[in-house]
């Protein structure tokens, strides 16, 4: 069913914008009041020849557009299927541009199709019975919907449940089309996705790691002028065999400061500062002491670390530029890598739930060719009848089930052809 129409700049028709509502709509005028051109613009958008001479005088193109209402057969859905033409909302909007050089630009819900794709789909909603037009008991491809439309009644639920089987059976084969299509791609990114996450894993990157370990690096890098510092600093504070220590000195300075330093307040603060340079000389005389102790050149342990210190480095040119990069880029790869081998694991899945669902999609199809067949019988006899009626007793209707060669339509699984 036609519900709006726009005509713009076409033949004598700036624009037009009418909407239809359900039921006849008679369009009645005088004689070159514009009744015929309307005709003629639905014309266009079903696929009819189109010229420049259609563009209204002073314009630069013409433009037509008209929102349909889905035929019930399905025929115009399993082209629209066919074409990759999406129709959720069961409405199906045909627009058609003719310029003056001539060019026709046609979409059909938006995409942009070619005047033949047009043609197939805008014939399958548009039927015009008038002088040198087409007519739709002349055209093979009606003939199905026309049966169904006879047998209604006895079909209606049967062929609801064959088309939702169909519509499922169409999207879940086209997921599994492109994921084949994808395969290579896919196990591509899956053989990356696994080495980094190997690669990551191995590694057992901590946070702070490599700050610890440029640390320890520089410490052995510089060994030999830290144990200098040290030795010479320590033997400076400490006594010797044949020398007096820093240390030593400054507790002699205040021994001798404490008996006099209750006699004034300034000698007093004079024995306090001593006592602690004391105390502060002694205490880091122990902590040199003890970095001594702990003082190793370990040539082996400079390598680990510079080897180990390298595979950070490495990581973080690929991942990341630092270690919690690194690791939350691995979280992030590590959900992917599951997601995908789910997925891969299910793609198995989906091929036979498809399988599955052809099966289903055929039992249901044979049964709707079982009723078209009876109802056909029941066509042929009441046009026999009819054609009796009319004194043309030998003329003969049949209802011919053409082979359709193992394919599978949103109609069904039958083609079908009127012979009189």
């Amino acid at each position: 069913m036609l519900q709006e129409l726009s005509i713009t700049n076409f033949a004598i028709i700036e624009h037009l914008d009418i909407a239809f509502e359900a039921g006849m709509t008679v369009l009645t005028g005088e004689t070159g009041a514009g009744k015929s051109i309307i005709i003629d613009a639905v014309g266009l958008l079903a696929g009819g020849r189109g010229s420049a001479e259609f563009i209204r005088t002073g314009a630069d193109k013409a433009v037509l557009q008209g929102m349909f209402i889905l035929p019930a057969d399905g025929v115009t859905a399993q082209l629209l299927d066919e074409a990759g033409i999406e129709h959720a909302d069961n409405t199906v909007i045909l627009q058609r541009e003719i310029t003056k050089s001539g060019r026709n630009t046609c979409r059909i819900n938006g995409m942009l199709v070619n005047t033949t794709t047009l043609k197939q789909i805008g014939e399958t909603i548009v039927d015009i019975h008038g002088q040198n037009e087409h007519q739709e008991l002349m055209q093979p491809e009606k003939h199905l919907g026309l049966l169904d439309e006879f047998a209604t009644a006895k079909i209606r639920k049967l062929k609801q449940r064959y088309q939702q089987q169909y519509d499922r059976y169409q999207q879940l084969n086209r997921e599994l089309r492109q994921k084949n299509a994808n395969e290579k791609e896919w196990a591509q990114r899956l053989d990356m996705l696994n080495f980094q996450v190997d690669e990551i894993a191995a590694a057992q990157v901590k946070v702070g790691e490599e700050a610890s370990l440029t640390a320890e690096r520089d410490r052995l890098d510089n060994y030999q002028m830290i144990n200098q510092a040290l030795q010479q600093s320590y033997t400076l504070l400490a006594a010797g065999e044949e020398t007096t220590g820093a240390v030593d000195m400054v507790g002699t300075a205040m021994n001798a400061l404490e008996p006099i330093a209750n006699l004034d307040p300034a000698f007093n603060e004079i024995t306090v500062n001593v006592k602690n340079a004391f105390y502060g000389l002694q205490d880091a005389a122990g902590q040199i002491s003890n970095q001594l102790d702990l003082q190793e050149f370990d040539e082996g342990r400079l390598d680990e670390i510079e080897q180990r210190l390298d595979v950070l480095a490495q990581l973080k040119r690929k991942y990341g530029d630092s270690e919690q990069q690194i690791l939350d880029y691995y979280q992030k790869i590590a959900a992917e890598l599951s997601k995908m081998t789910d997925s891969e694991e299910n793609s198995e899945d989906l091929a036979q739930r498809v399988a599955d669902l052809k099966q289903q999609l055929l039992t249901t199809g044979e049964a709707l060719s079982d009723k078209r067949r009876a109802a056909a019988k029941v066509l042929q006899r009441q046009i026999h009848q009819e054609l009796k009626d009319l004194y043309m007793d030998k003329a003969i209707f049949e209802v011919r089930f053409k082979p359709t060669k193992g394919q599978i339509y949103r109609s069904g699984l039958d083609s079908v052809e009127f012979y009189i």
